[in-house]
């Protein structure tokens, strides 16, 4: 710079002194290959500077994403018992609307084996009512004891869906000559019912042959599996003939039963003196394995009253069952009160889906 002052003063422009260029000691391809690399360098500085933005910001992405979903379970997980409480004021609405017939029984089912044949009374946010089957005479040592009912609603297309409840009785009263008792509203509904507990409205066509016996000793019923052998039979059902006895519903642990008072004007005394009934049942058969004719003894475990006709609607339970042996005897079992008798659990089971489907092509 020196050099170029005293120039420009004399008035004479010097040329400056060459100077090397700083990257003159590598060849001209040497310093395009040094500007890849650096550009190189800084590009892939720049890219993982994004995919490490791309990182935080997806990780961050992720946590809001799984704290909202934790704050929405948590939000479904505290309305989950005001939706059980709606679902189950709505099943009960329908049953009441249907006037679904509830079957209740203590809890656990083992210890006792009563089972009432209710009518559903009232729903409300508060709890339940069921009218007792006339006859009953509830006391209030009932109260806080647990009941298991089963009941059934119609679907679509006829096919019904069976629910199930267990909650604690709450209050027993009376009006009149009429019973009820009184639970809180279900914890829960489970929906299906065990095959031992599905009953089975016959139709009149299904019953083939149908006779009582009294029972004069719970534990000599009859050995011969010839009915004609024995004694005169109480009561006979036939479909060709007109009776006083009717069969109401059949399940694999019990039957009920109608009589006409008026053509047993000595039933009360007759019940009270014959807790317990032989039965033979013959049904149509359903399959070429499946037995149709049943032998039972069973206990009088309920009685109903119909005011409006009158009738009697007696409930059994089946106690043994009989199998009949090659050689014409029949051989008595106690029945387990959970399994009920199986093969005709099975038979009640495949008619109703019988039904069912000839319901669903109607």
């Amino acid at each position: 710079m020196l050099t170029l002052a005293i120039a420009a003063s004399s008035g004479t422009v010097a040329k400056p002194r060459a100077r090397r260029p700083l990257f003159d000691a590598y060849p001209m391809h040497a310093d395009s290959r040094v500007a890849e690399i650096v550009e190189a360098f800084g590009s892939t500085r720049d890219g993982q500077t994004i995919v490490n933005l791309v990182y935080v910001f997806g990780l961050l992405g992720i946590i809001v994403a799984a704290s909202a979903a934790i704050k929405i379970l948590l939000r479904h997980k505290d309305n989950e018992p005001a939706r059980q409480r709606e679902r189950t004021l709505a099943i009960l609405g329908q049953a009441l609307l249907h006037r679904s017939r509830v079957d209740a029984n203590f809890h656990p089912m083992d210890t006792a084996r009563l089972v009432m044949s209710c009518t559903l009374e009232s729903v409300d946010e508060n709890g339940l009512t069921l009218e007792l089957p006339g006859g009953m005479d509830p006391s209030q040592n009932w109260v806080g004891k647990s009941m298991i009912c089963f009941f059934r609603v119609p679907g679509t297309n006829g096919r019904p869906f069976f629910y199930k409840f267990t909650a604690p009785i709450s209050a027993v009263r009376r009006h009149g000559e009429i019973r009820y008792l009184d639970f809180a509203l279900p914890d829960q509904m489970e929906l299906g019912q065990k095959r031992r507990h599905m009953r089975l409205d016959l139709p009149k066509n299904d019953i083939v042959d149908f006779r009582v016996w009294p029972g004069m000793d719970e534990h000599d019923p009859p050995c011969d599996a010839d009915p004609d052998k024995w004694p005169e039979p109480l009561a006979v059902y036939r479909q060709e003939t007109d009776s006083t006895l009717h069969v109401l519903d059949l399940s694999g642990g019990g039957i009920r039963l109608e009589y006409d008072p008026r053509q047993f004007p000595t039933l009360n005394d007759f019940l009270r003196r014959y807790p317990t009934l032989f039965m033979r049942l013959e049904l149509i058969r359903l399959a070429p394995k499946l037995p149709c004719v049943y032998h039972m003894t069973a206990r009088l475990r309920t009685k109903q009253e119909d005011f409006r006709t009158g009738s009697f609607m007696l409930g059994y339970e089946f106690t043994e069952c009989g199998s009949t042996s090659t050689e014409g005897q029949i051989n008595w079992i106690k029945i387990d009160p959970e399994q009920g008798i199986e093969d005709l659990v099975t038979w009640i089971f495949k008619r109703h889906l019988e039904l069912y489907r000839e319901r669903e092509v109607e």
